[in-house]
């Protein structure tokens, strides 16, 4: 019945109550002498047993002490614990739904859209968002990709916050036309196109928080078609 009991209790409750019957225990006096005490007798041995109680009620206190700060422990381990479940269930989480490119075609210059969403329970605030196009030989390696600077990008900032499931679109460019040679080098799968990302935003329990992502195109994923580069897509 005892066990059944205590394997129902959470982990504090069940250490409160065990510590809480060893401090009760500590407290009562000794078996058989309370007649020493109502006899008056100071006999040595109404002393020695005098103080054999002063000391247990000297040990008895101390153990109530540290029963009480054990509980204010678990506790506020409790409360801790509880208000990160409930801030990992209801914050803000902004993360890329959907990245598309555009004009991969001689002359032209190269172009995307990124719709950055909000898959959280609450509102984003502050968002911010940095994004950089580059071409280069294929496979990427991380010293081809060049992350743009979140910090003091003015030109792409939410002006009111990100409601949980809308979106917010970011369009950059490659910022030059390509070639037909630069046109073949990726439907052969030699160069690809790269689309590097960072976003800053704030959620509703005014922790700052990160998302990073990067996608590429080439021969290998259909040219005009993304996909994510692989170690680069993360966030906080």
């Amino acid at each position: 019945m005892l066990k059944r009991l205590l394997e129902g209790l959470s982990p504090v409750w069940a250490a409160a109550i065990v510590i809480g019957t060893l401090v009760v225990c500590l407290l009562l006096p000794p078996p058989g002498h309370q007649g020493v005490y109502a006899t008056n007798q100071f006999t040595a041995e109404s002393l020695g047993t005098h103080d054999l109680w002063g000391t247990w009620s000297a040990i008895a206190a101390l153990a109530a002490t540290g029963f009480t700060g054990i509980i204010a422990l678990f506790a506020f381990i409790q409360i801790r614990d509880n208000r990160r479940s409930s801030e990992r269930q209801l914050r803000a989480y902004v993360m890329v739904g959907t990245a598309t490119i555009f004009d991969i075609v001689p002359n032209k210059i190269p172009n995307c859209k990124i719709q950055i969403k909000n898959f959280g329970q609450t509102p984003a605030y502050r968002l911010r968002c940095g994004i950089s196009m580059g071409f280069t030989r294929f496979p990427i390696i991380d010293s081809d990709i060049v992350w743009p600077t979140v910090e003091y990008d003015e030109k792409v900032r939410a002006e009111r916050p990100i409601a949980p499931g809308d979106d917010f679109p970011v369009f950059h460019d490659l910022g030059k036309t390509i070639s037909i040679a630069q046109v073949e080098a990726l439907l052969e799968g030699r160069w690809a196109i790269w689309i590097a990302g960072r976003v800053i935003y704030t959620d509703a329990f005014d922790v700052v928080r990160r998302t990073n992502f990067c996608f590429y195109t080439t021969k290998e994923t259909g040219v005009g078609n993304l996909a994510a580069v692989l170690g680069k897509n993360n966030g906080t």
